[in-house]
């Protein structure tokens, strides 16, 4: 499993792009991506990755989630997954 082509695939869908037209240092606003999207983006790599994560987001105070890349949403996913792999042994 490829967290990076995974999480680039569904961040292309959400955004209706191409995952070639996707860049590392595209922000979600870039890709416009709005706080449902994110949602429904947090959904779906949950399936995609097989994933149970407990993440509380509080978009309303959080105004700033829009200015995050995809690099760093790709990070974030690797740093979760390396994190339950760590847990489960």
């Amino acid at each position: 499993m490829n967290i990076k082509e995974v999480i680039i695939e569904i961040l292309a869908d959400k955004a209706l792009l191409n995952s070639c037209d996707i860049c590392m240092n595209d922000s979600l606003v870039d890709l416009g991506i709005d706080s449902m999207g994110l949602v429904e983006f947090l959904f779906s790599v949950e399936e995609q990755l097989n994933l149970d994560f407990d993440i509380n987001l509080n978009l309303e105070a959080s105004k700033d989630f829009g200015l995050i890349t995809v690099e760093e949403v790709i990070n974030s996913f690797e740093r979760i997954i390396n994190e339950k792999d760590l847990d489960r042994n």
